[in-house]
C-alpha cells in the first residue's frame, strides 16, 4: 500500500521508525480476549505495536540488548568475559577432536575383540 498521507509518513519516519531501529523483528503483540464477542460470538483480541507507551503487557528487549545487559551483568557482578569469536572458534575445534577421538576409541574396541582359536578344541 502505498502511504500519501502527511502525517502518516511522519509518524512512520519519526516516530515508529526510531523506536524499531534496534528491533531485530516482531513489531506488533497479539492478544486474545478471554470474552467473546456479543451477538455471534466470535474470538476478540487487541493487536498493539511493542515498546510503546501505554501497551497493555512490557515487551522484552531486543536479542543484541538482551545480550549486551547480560555480558555486563556477568562482567559486573561475577568477573566473566565473552568470549571472542576465535575463543569460540578453538573451543568448537577442540570438541570436535574430542569427538573424533572418543568415535575411534570405541572403533578400536569393537575390532579388537579377541579372536577364537581354531587350532584348539
Amino acid at each position: 500500500k502505498i502511504i500519501r498521507e502527511k502525517p502518516v509518513l511522519t509518524k512512520l519516519f519519526q516516530v515508529l521508525g526510531p523506536r524499531y531501529d534496534e528491533r531485530e523483528g516482531g513489531y506488533t503483540r497479539i492478544l486474545k480476549l478471554s470474552k467473546n464477542r456479543k451477538g455471534d460470538g466470535a474470538d476478540m483480541a487487541v493487536m498493539e505495536y511493542v515498546d510503546r507507551p501505554g501497551e497493555l503487557r512490557a515487551a522484552r528487549p531486543p536479542t543484541s540488548v538482551q545480550q549486551e545487559i547480560m555480558a555486563q551483568f556477568l562482567k559486573e557482578k561475577i568477573g566473566l568475559e565473552p568470549l571472542s569469536e576465535d575463543d569460540v572458534q578453538i573451543l568448537e575445534k577442540e570438541i570436535n577432536d574430542l569427538s573424533v577421538e572418543e568415535n575411534s576409541d570405541d572403533e578400536e574396541s569393537t575390532n579388537s575383540e579377541p579372536k577364537e582359536d581354531k587350532g584348539k578344541k
